[in-house]
């Protein structure tokens, strides 16, 4: 065993030796290691959610509705922008701007704060203004590569929006020339027409009942005048045919002279006075000219008795003048109104045939309006979804905003001057209680007493 005398002289030196090595070689290292500096800064995507809502009249509305980026719970966005800002092409780009190589500019750290919207950002170089121009460089090239993907979706989504835009728009164009051209060739323009159709159907059938009840009383006057005069109403029509023309009529009143001169100079002459013959040859010419007059007139042989029928004027009789007058204009009216009914069943006819046929077009009709309608949504609806999309900037990647900028540190970040120090106290004295340790066990004193016995707290070296 070592005396405890002993004992100093020779651990003591060697305390001392041992931490003047460890601490000489603390401070030689914090005075020839490399200093290491680091910029951080920070950025939040922000948690936000964005409706709108837009309407055009006469044509549709569309919703764009923008969810919180963090909604997504199979993917948080904060780590596809940590592989975005640690890819190859972003940190090129930053080494670009300062001139130097990807080795050269190392690898910036990407940090995700747990249960916030905070990307903690960290990049080294070898003084404070190279650390803070790396982080300038690699924060603008990771805001210029966003800008890009962003720019890059928005782009593909328009044009693929624009494609379906053109297509429904032609789409449209065909609904509505097959609409305009079936409107031409069928007549049938709008479902009011069905109505009105109807309508004016209707008011035509009142009126042919109308008429007919009117067809019918004059038909029966016509009839009680007929039987009245004798005569067919076929023969009253020859008699105003005859009464109307003033040749016959002058015919008329010269045989009605004629015949009257005759009787009055039979009574007082006889029937040989010259006069006599005269006035009879008289009668006879005028009586064949009337007879050759009512023969053009009539189409057809006449005689003596059917003229004194037919004449309104022969032997001065008003009454049945008035009565050929009545049965003539009742006749006439007959006929009026027949001819009306019959004008009016051929308009009903029309209008009927028309309605059954518009009726069985009415389903084509409102078959291509509703391809008419299908087209026109779906074309207002591509076109307020591009209308919505050139004001979503964003896209599938949501706003960063900078919470912090880069920072331009004023100590290094490596060696870390404390924790060197503070590690080397450590270790020196751990080496000193070892050694001391090991000089209590060699002397053979004890640690302490326990109940007048000396306790070793050491084992022997045995154990």
């Amino acid at each position: 065993m070592v005396s405890s005398k002993s004992g100093w002289k020779i651990y003591l030196p060697l305390i001392i030796i041992s931490n003047s090595l460890l601490w000489a070689f603390s401070i030689f290292f914090l005075a020839t290691a490399s200093r290491t500096y680091t910029s951080n800064w920070s950025a939040t995507l922000p948690d936000f959610e964005e409706s709108t809502r837009i309407s055009l009249p006469q044509i549709g509305g569309a919703t764009s509705q923008q969810n919180s980026p963090f909604d997504n719970n199979r993917a948080d966005p904060r780590e596809t922008y940590k592989f975005i800002a640690t890819s190859n092409s972003v940190i090129s780009e930053a080494a670009d701007r300062l001139g130097l190589k990807n080795s050269e500019f190392g690898k910036p750290r990407v940090e995700i704060v747990d249960n916030t919207t905070l990307m903690q950002f960290s990049i080294e170089g070898d003084s404070p203004e190279s650390a803070y121009e790396k982080a300038v460089a690699f924060s603008d090239a990771f805001a210029n590569k966003l800008s890009m993907l962003r720019e890059s979706e928005s782009q593909e989504r328009t044009a693929s929006l624009e494609r379906a835009l053109q297509e429904s728009e032609i789409e449209l164009e065909k609904a509505r020339t097959s609409l305009s051209n079936f409107k031409v060739d069928s007549g049938l323009v709008a479902y009011e027409q069905l109505n009105e159709l109807s309508a004016n159907l209707e008011n035509l059938r009142i009126e042919r009942a109308t008429v007919l009840a009117q067809l019918r009383a004059s038909d029966a006057r016509l009839s009680q005048l007929s039987n009245n005069l004798n005569v067919s109403t076929s023969q009253i029509s020859d008699a105003f045919l005859l009464a109307s023309d003033e040749v016959f009529r002058q015919n008329l009143l010269d045989y009605g002279e004629a015949t009257r001169n005759v009787e009055s100079l039979r009574e007082q002459l006889g029937a040989n006075h010259p006069t006599m013959a005269r006035e009879t040859a008289r009668q006879s010419a005028t009586r064949s000219a009337l007879l050759a007059r009512g023969r053009d007139l009539l189409g057809r042989p006449v005689n003596e008795r059917d003229l004194a029928q037919l004449s309104l004027s022969i032997g001065g009789n008003s009454a049945r003048e008035q009565l050929f007058r009545d049965t003539f204009l009742a006749n006439g009216e007959s006929e009026g109104l027949a001819a009306q009914t019959s004008e009016i069943s051929q308009q009903i006819g029309q209008l009927d045939n028309r309605m059954r046929n518009l009726a069985r077009q009415e389903s084509s009709l409102r078959s291509l309006e509703r391809d008419v309608d299908i087209a026109e949504a779906i074309f207002s609806s591509y076109l307020t979804r591009l209308n919505t999309l050139r004001t979503d900037v964003f896209g599938s990647y949501p706003p960063l905003q900078v919470v912090s900028e880069p920072n331009q540190p004023s100590n290094p970040s490596s060696p870390n001057a404390q924790l060197i120090l503070l590690g080397t106290a450590v270790a020196s004295i751990i080496i000193t209680l070892a050694i001391i340790t090991l000089w209590r066990l060699q002397s053979g004193e004890p640690f302490y007493k326990n109940e007048g016995r000396d306790v070793l707290v050491a084992e022997s070296a045995d154990v």
